[in-house]
Parts: structure tokens; sequence; C-alpha cells
């Protein structure tokens, strides 16, 4: 492979489901550019006693900014709760093995 354009981001979100202050700036300078051939994967931790809608919010905030900038997601983002982190874990590292195994194959 020439080069992989990928980003994997693994966003907290604190409180009743904002970003952090990192996160925040990250996010603003994702808003800044329009990234070309970019794929990502998202994978968030979080509380489900916040509820659906603030569950690992930070993810959809993510996933929103990348798809407005026609970012092509690797899988459907992942959303975990805090007490399965080995399924989460293992998922993790399946997707991103079977993208790169079919990035190595393409070139053969």
């Amino acid at each position: 492979m020439d080069s992989i354009n990928l980003l994997i981001l693994c966003p907290c979100t604190y409180g009743e489901g904002q970003l952090t202050a990192s996160e925040e700036k990250f996010y603003n300078y994702l808003c800044q550019f329009s990234p070309i051939r970019l794929t990502y994967y998202i994978a968030g931790v979080g509380d489900k006693n916040f509820g659906p809608a603030k569950f690992a919010n930070a993810v959809n905030i993510f996933d929103h900014q990348l798809h407005q900038h026609s970012a092509s997601p690797l899988a459907s983002s992942l959303k975990i709760d805090y007490e399965d982190l080995p399924t989460a874990q293992q998922t993790v590292t399946d997707e991103i093995t079977n993208f790169l195994r079919k990035g190595r194959d393409s070139n053969h």
C-alpha cells in the first residue's frame, strides 16, 4: 500500500454528552477542512445509564462531522458500555484487521 488515509478515533464524552476540551479542539480542527479519501472508524466507550441520547455521544458528534465532509466509515461506529470493554477491544481489533487485510489483498 502506498498510503493509508485512516483516522481511528476513540472520543470520550463527559457530563450531559459534551466533548472534552481536547476533543472540542480536534472537532474544530476537523471542521476547517474537507478530508480527501479519508476512511475513519470511531469507537467510543460510555455509560448506558445516561440514556440513549447521551450515551457515548462523542461518537455521534464526530461521526456526523466526518460524514458531512464525505469521509467514508470503515465500519459502523462502535458505542460500548464501559462495563463491556473486552468486547469493545476485540471488535475494534477485528474491524481494523479486516480493513488492513482488504487493503493488502487489493495490492496483490
